[in-house]
């Protein structure tokens, strides 16, 4: 019995070190990815973590908003909002104090969408894979724009990413303002986009 107990001490406090080691090692993982976050955007460079783009490393730029650029985009304030509470977004440097996201132009000023549950359409040519989602992988319900055909005015864009089912794009949230954008955006490093993507 005896020598039991000083077995399961030993293993104890081994499991005890081991577990503190597993401990530092996270946090010393962390503090580097972090200071890689800093030092990126010291060189105004920006992760993209999310699904509905490419994974990876982009420039922002100064770049015409036409139809294909990727651009980065303060949501509309009541998208911001519940993106926020369901925690889809993080806090970011938006006005709604919401994380802006990455989405590439898919119609601009006197581009015709249509929007219907089984995709939209711009200028009568379907895009692939653009279902729109009413609700989201919990099941909650999600708004979309309004159905029917719309011509987009001036200073107006409608933004898109199909590679994702439940991507929060201009299905969700509708057209969106050029003075929402921040920047137009490069990939420099990034994992392929997904055979379904919209290009």
């Amino acid at each position: 019995p005896s020598r039991r107990r000083q077995l399961c001490a030993v293993a104890r406090r081994l499991w005890v070190r081991g577990r503190r080691l597993l401990l530092r090692l996270a946090a010393a993982a962390w503090l580097v990815v972090m200071a890689e976050i800093v030092l990126l955007r010291a060189l105004g460079l920006q992760w993209n973590l999310s699904a509905s783009m490419p994974l990876g490393l982009y420039l922002p730029t100064e770049r015409s908003l036409l139809p294909g650029e990727i651009v980065a985009v303060c949501l509309p304030a009541a998208m911001a909002t519940l993106a926020r509470e369901r925690g889809y977004l993080h806090r970011g440097a938006c006005p709604t104090g919401v994380q802006p996201v990455l989405k590439r132009i898919a119609a601009v000023a006197g581009d015709v969408v249509t929007v219907q549950p089984e995709g939209v359409r711009i200028n009568d040519t379907r895009i692939p894979h653009s279902q729109v989602a009413t609700q989201d992988r919990q099941g909650r319900t999600l708004p979309h724009a309004p159905w029917g055909t719309m011509t987009l005015q001036r200073h107006q864009l409608w933004l898109m990413s199909p590679q994702h089912p439940h991507s929060l794009d201009s299905r969700t949230f509708g057209v969106v303002s050029i003075f929402d954008v921040i920047a137009t955006a490069i990939p420099l490093a990034v994992l392929e986009t997904s055979p379904g993507a919209w290009e």
